[in-house]
């Protein structure tokens, strides 16, 4: 690929490629030379193709992908569900072990992954064989969101920008192609050091200067043995080591920014600890990699970064077993049978079974949890994770493993799985938990994120003091997550937090108020400063324009039309998003209450029919089209769709609460006291389900019932209040 696009940065510095940086730095280079960084991406040949193209066969559902050399090159024969066989030249290698995949071409410049991968493990572990990476899942067809060819697996958006160097996209929009373009194929030396240009020059020329992102640990940076304790001590650190920031926006399940400058959440808006990609507990659950559990780690807290462990140009680990460990934790101390509980030497005696378990992903692909923490079988039997002790015995009970454990590790700071699992479940008392963690100076960022994310999710007077005090964190992921609730607040106190935060030295802060702002609409215009609200909205313009080939991307650029006023332009953008990537929930909702705010309640209600049949999660739909139908007045059938999406998604209590006040409005009134009397068995916290049980029950004349309730909801706002 020519890599002129990718050359030149705002700065004005130009990648000068790998081969430059090996002419002085040489034993760099040899190390790096042959890792998995070098061979993250490849041309293929004989040498860098690993697979067996010698016409091996893998099925999966009505597909049937066929492994094949044709004219010296490699190709995938790929016979659909329409029965015809299509054949996708292999342009790039990706990645080395456990496995290696494999990069086709689409047409229009867009590569796309395969789902069949070659396992490179050796033969005796199981490997050397091709399978199929969601060979245990139900087949999905194409159009899917999941199928192979959708937008999600597309190389140019979702994989290139960590797996090369100096990546421009090149995404065309009138002919929805890329012309996509890298400075290196692997990750070389610029990819974490940055454009070496004037690095380059100022060397040839005798003078001294530092690379844009030197990485380069100062001599007295080391970790230091305690005399006093049995931990070593960083010693010579600067308050803040730059190294985490470039590796962090690789490994870690993250959203782009657009920029390369500047710290992680300049350059990434990294996830929090969201169901389905971590449990309550905060073990690994979705493939998240690793950021996100070492930001909850003591290690990350104490100032260790990924270099003190990994040799930084060959990736190895700098030590192996628990040597490794031993260079900071005291072995007479730690690698004893009082400590692991184990048979020295034993597979149990290894620091990593016990603090670092692991979860497999991509079929073959053993991931450790960087989460670095202490087992706690009775915890992790609650939230449901798995856990070390009975993934090793798995005859005992947790209440046994418990006992074996005893009082020996040092659990501080207190658990917060127990009130995440309290929020996810709706437990009564979840706000108040929460409340408390948020509070938590000891606990992670991402972990006070997080509770006050889940506290965004349920009404409590104590939430405006909760978000305008996370408003002022030293947390970079606190602030991003009070705007992202900030919508929440009063108006004038919305005003000034957003206000605040559009001037936040952050980036991933300020889009996130640009994004609350957006989201509120045109109409009170908040009361922020314009010149502030102007740069603002011109960072979050360049942020979603990087995403114009993805349908979130163009659905956020039509939500800031909307903002501006712009309505055509709005549902233009909206209409192109549906047609890349039809599945996509927000787009078909933000269409539909377009053409509502405009009178056109008709077109509203086509979208949303349209999309029952195109969406995953139509519960989402169908509430929405039942408001929708109730607006027109046909309240039969909204009743059936507001039925729907209740059924649908028990967990969410706005549904239940609206279908029951919609059935009650009907005249179906003891129907609509026993779906409430239900959900709130389900949500017994909701104070909208006790507020309407009060009432229903009270013009029913059921006195005792109405009694009951309104002493819960006395209950529920006095504990608040309290807070």
């Amino acid at each position: 690929m020519d890599a002129d696009a990718a050359s030149h940065g705002e700065e004005g510095l130009a990648y000068v490629g790998t081969t430059v940086c090996a002419s002085c730095h040489a034993e760099a280079f040899a190390a790096w030379s042959g890792s998995d960084h070098d061979r993250a991406m490849q041309e293929p040949s004989d040498q860098t193709v690993l697979g067996a193209f010698d016409g091996s066969t893998v099925s999966h559902g009505d597909e049937t992908f066929v492994l094949v050399t044709r004219d010296g090159g490699f190709v995938a024969e790929v016979r659909g569900v329409d029965g015809l066989t299509r054949r996708y030249p292999v342009r790039y290698t990706f990645g080395v072990e456990p496995l290696q995949q494999y990069l086709v071409d689409l047409g229009d410049g867009r590569l796309q992954a395969l789902p069949v991968a070659w396992d490179a493990r050796p033969a005796h572990d199981g490997g050397q064989r091709w399978f199929h990476l969601q060979a245990d899942e139900p087949p999905v067809p194409p159009g899917d969101p999941l199928h192979w060819r959708a937008p999600a697996f597309t190389w140019n958006d979702s994989c290139a920008d960590c797996h090369s160097t100096g990546v421009a996209k090149g995404y065309e929009r009138a002919s929805r192609s890329y012309a996509t373009t890298f400075a290196e194929i692997d990750v070389g030396c610029e990819a974490c050091h940055g454009r070496g240009s004037e690095h380059v020059a100022a060397a040839r020329a005798g003078r001294a200067t530092p690379m844009p992102f030197s990485l380069v640990k100062p001599d007295a940076r080391a970790w230091m043995p305690q005399p006093d304790g049995p931990i070593a001590r960083l010693q010579g650190a600067d308050a803040h080591d730059p190294e985490l920031d470039r590796c962090a926006p690789c490994h870690s399940h993250r959203s782009a920014l657009a920029s390369a400058r500047g710290g992680m959440h300049d350059r990434v808006r990294i996830a929090l600890l969201d169901e389905g990609l971590y449990l309550a507990n905060g073990q690994i659950d979705g493939e998240v990699f690793v950021l996100g559990s070492f930001l909850q780690s003591k290690m990350h807290a104490a100032g260790v970064v990924c270099s003190d462990c990994h040799e930084p140009h060959g990736l190895e680990l700098r030590a192996s077993g628990n040597a490794l460990c031993a260079t900071c934790h005291r072995p007479e101390v730690f690698d004893t049978t009082e400590h692991h509980l184990h048979p020295p030497d034993s597979a149990g005696a290894q620091c990593t079974a016990c603090h670092m378990p692991q979860r497999r992903y991509m079929g073959v692909d053993e991931r450790a949890d960087h989460r670095l923490g202490v087992p706690d079988p009775m915890l992790a039997a609650r939230v449901g994770a798995p856990d070390p002790c009975l993934g090793c015995h798995p005859t005992q009970t947790p209440e046994q493993a418990a006992e074996a454990i005893g009082e020996r590790p040092v659990r501080t700071p207190a658990s917060f799985g127990d009130a995440l699992l309290a929020a996810r479940t709706g437990e009564p008392g979840a706000a108040e938990r929460l409340l408390e963690l948020l509070a938590d100076g000891r606990q992670p960022g991402i972990v006070r994120a997080t509770a006050l994310q889940e506290l965004g999710r349920r009404p409590t007077p104590a939430l405006p003091d909760a978000i305008e005090g996370a408003s002022r964190d030293d947390e970079p992921l606190v602030r991003r997550t009070a705007a992202q609730l900030g919508g929440l607040l009063p108006p004038g106190r919305r005003d000034r937090v957003l206000d605040r935060l559009l001037d936040d030295p952050t980036r991933s802060v300020r889009v996130e108020a640009v994004a609350t702002v957006v989201g509120a609409g045109p109409e009170p215009r908040p009361a922020v400063g314009p010149e502030r609200l102007a740069a603002g909205l011109e960072e979050y313009r360049r942020v979603q324009e990087a995403s114009a080939d993805r349908a979130h991307g163009l659905t956020n650029l039509a939500l800031l039309a909307r903002f501006e006023g712009r309505l055509d332009r709005a549902r233009a953008l909206l209409e192109e998003a549906l047609e890349l990537e039809p599945s996509y929930l927000a787009a078909h909702v933000n269409l539909a209450d377009l053409h509502r705010a405009e009178g056109r309640e008709a077109e509203a209600e086509a979208v949303l029919r349209r999309a029952l049949s195109q969406v995953e999660d139509r519960a989402v739909i169908q509430h929405a089209l039942g408001l929708a139908l109730i607006r027109e007045g046909s309240l039969p059938e909204a009743l059936e769709s507001l039925e729907a999406a209740a059924l649908a998604r028990p967990d969410v209590a706005r549904y239940a609460y609206v279908h029951a006040v919609a059935r009650f409005d009907h005249g179906e009134h003891e129907r609509a006291l026993g779906l409430l009397r239900a959900a709130h068995e389900r949500h017994p916290s909701d104070r909208e389900i006790l507020a309407a049980l009060v009432s229903y029950c009270d013009r029913e004349g059921l006195v005792d019932e109405a009694r009951r309730h309104r002493d819960a909801l006395r209950q529920l706002r006095a504990g608040e209040r309290a807070r």
